[in-house]
């Protein structure tokens, strides 16, 4: 039993696609700025931060700088250039000041709950996209990067709306719970962790078999 326990286990590690880049670094930085500011965290207090609202808002800084250049590349290949500068300055608006409110307010509370506000919205992101916005398809299941049917692509958004969810309650569930350096390990891991749920879970429960990555 334990054997084929193992067996099973091996097979759906598997199937887990090569990690890209882009899900590893926002990881290594938050938990980088998390360790060199921790021993600080007195120091900060007295100018009215913290090192753990200090480690958020450095990775989302670096969030909206690293991933901006590329959405504004995909947006431009579907839209004219002064629509998508236009949409991107609204997107950089809305990222400076919610890191203006993050520093000014100096709540964990806040930073966590912007973590499972993320979340809820990617998920609401997928099910418009599932509900026929073509558009909304193309940029959470890109063409370009595997040659899957319709069918295949609306399954594997659905996989993604479900992990979506799964982690909205652990994020909430970490939060009750009350340990901020147990919740900085998640937040750090977060995005290899639903990568990897992601690959597994279509895996599972595609029912013809899952696609094969190109």
């Amino acid at each position: 039993m334990l054997m084929r326990f193992f067996i099973h286990l091996y097979g759906l590690i598997s199937v887990i696609w090569p990690v890209p880049l882009r899900v590893v670094w926002p990881g290594v930085v938050l938990l980088g700025a998390w360790v060199v500011l921790a021993p600080f965290d007195a120091v900060l207090s007295r100018y009215g931060l913290s090192a753990f609202v200090l480690s958020q808002v450095i990775v989302l800084s670096a969030l909206m700088w690293g991933n901006l250049p590329a959405a504004l590349a995909r947006l431009g290949k579907r839209e004219s250039s002064a629509y998508a500068t236009k949409m991107m300055t609204y997107i950089l608006g809305f990222h400076v000041g919610l890191i203006g409110l993050l520093l000014w307010l100096n709540e964990p509370l806040l930073c966590q709950r912007v973590l499972t506000g993320g979340l809820f919205l990617r998920g609401i992101l997928m099910v418009i996209g599932l509900a026929g916005n073509r558009a909304v398809m193309d940029n959470v299941a890109p063409k370009d990067e595997a040659e899957w049917c319709d069918s295949q692509r609306r399954h594997y958004v659905m996989v993604k709306v479900m992990v979506c969810l799964g982690l909205m309650a652990v994020n909430e569930a970490l939060i009750a719970q009350g340990s901020l350096s147990i919740w900085i390990t998640f937040a750090a891991f977060l995005w290899i962790v639903m990568h990897a749920l992601e690959c597994m879970l279509l895996y599972l429960t595609y029912p013809f078999g899952p696609p094969d990555r190109q």
